[in-house]
């Protein structure tokens, strides 16, 4: 299995997202290289290989401050570097969700750790029978069978992110603690929103790249101990790989064997998470999992509609939602919305948009035959 007990293993890199210090994209490896080079890094004593280094403090006579916050420590005196911002992102047309805006080491750092634990689940011969962080397909699918035959149970859980506790985080990868000082020295401890920073009690808000993979795992782990644990026998290898067949995790979308779901519940909510009720369907020929509403075994999911068409925004994420919206409809055969989204952007963006293949990431639209517009050759492309 994947080795995570040391730091030699950790590739470390940008992601993608914004950071607290709004850099872009070189600013941000500038912005790393004069903290690791002025001996001013705040995270554990890796990623000077990415800039032929052995260890950033040879660059300067100043300590390297790894430090972790005290308790007793002011709020004020919080260095901004360690500081996430707090921000809310569309959920749908009516509500919001909290995310975080990691500092660029930190996320930097992250993105590391990111990658061992997703390559650890690969290899793990438990985890990767219940665990597949890159597709939602598997839940799906277990979701459409569950609803057909009802052997499979859809849980979901409310606010998992935010009743993650550092506690069941700690003892879920207890035996291997390089790795789980890792997650710790590169997590966020004080978040803000924009005038006040707080602590943060839970593990990480989904700004940190890694509270997804870490989640999965936890919630596929309790989920396991919960099948397995029948106050009669020692659990062993093989049971816990039976056990993981049963199970299947993605985020916080857990499906289970019927018969065990109830115990899992019990699992969870003892372990401090809350089972959202109304979103969890443990008997029955509906099932709700990653996206998928299934009834007998037929997706039945509304499309739901995630910006508001009658404003007039001009915001790429608003116009793209639009477009997706009107796609979907397309392929349903749903023709009449399609076409009032699809002549309500137009008219926003004061263009017509191509005709693009469904695997094409441009900005337009799809046909049951997969057609394409021909445009001319962009020589300086």
């Amino acid at each position: 299995e994947f080795d995570m007990s040391s730091h030699e293993d950790i590739a470390c890199r940008h992601g993608p997202g914004a950071v607290a210090e709004n850099l872009k994209s070189n600013q941000k490896w500038s912005e790393l290289w004069t903290k690791i080079s002025s001996g001013l890094s705040q995270t554990l004593d890796i990623g000077y290989d990415i800039f032929g280094l052995s260890d950033g403090r040879v660059l300067s006579s100043r300590t390297s401050s790894n430090n972790i916050t005290n308790a007793s420590e002011t709020q004020h005196s919080v260095p901004s570097g360690r500081i996430a911002k707090l921000i809310s992102v569309p959920k749908n047309s009516t509500s919001r969700r909290t995310i975080t805006i990691e500092p660029c080491e930190k996320q930097f750092i992250q993105q590391g750790y990111n990658k061992v634990l997703r390559d650890s689940i690969s290899q793990c011969f438990i985890l990767r029978n219940c665990l597949a962080l890159t597709s939602q397909y598997e839940n799906q699918v277990l979701a459409l069978e569950g609803s057909l035959s009802d052997t499979w149970a859809t849980i979901d859980l409310k606010s998992a992110s935010d009743l993650l506790s550092c506690r069941l985080v700690s003892l879920v990868f207890k035996h291997f603690p390089l790795f789980l000082e890792g997650l710790f020295g590169c997590r966020s401890q004080y978040v803000t929103d924009g005038k006040t920073p707080y602590c943060i009690e839970k593990y990480a808000g989904m700004g940190n790249a890694t509270t997804f993979p870490v989640q999965s795992v936890v919630f596929a782990v309790l989920a396991i101990a919960a099948i397995v644990d029948d106050g009669r026998s020692i659990p062993s290898f093989w049971k816990l790989r039976r056990a993981s067949r049963c199970v299947r995790v993605f985020g916080d979308d857990i499906i289970i064997k019927t018969e065990y779901a109830h115990t899992v519940v019990n699992w969870l909510s003892n372990a401090g998470l809350i089972v959202n009720v109304k979103k969890s369907f443990l008997n029955g020929n509906f099932k709700e999992s990653c996206g998928v509403d299934a009834f007998r075994g037929v997706d039945v999911t509304p499309r739901y509609v995630r910006h508001r068409p009658e404003l007039s925004s001009t915001e790429a994420s608003d116009i793209a939602g639009l477009v997706s919206l009107s796609n979907l409809f397309w392929l349903d055969g749903d023709y009449e919305p399609s076409e009032l989204l699809r002549l309500t952007v137009e008219k926003r963006l004061g263009i017509s948009l191509p005709l693009v293949s469904r695997n094409s990431s441009s900005l337009g639209w799809h046909s049951r035959i997969d057609a394409m517009d021909q445009h001319g050759w962009d020589n300086r492309l």
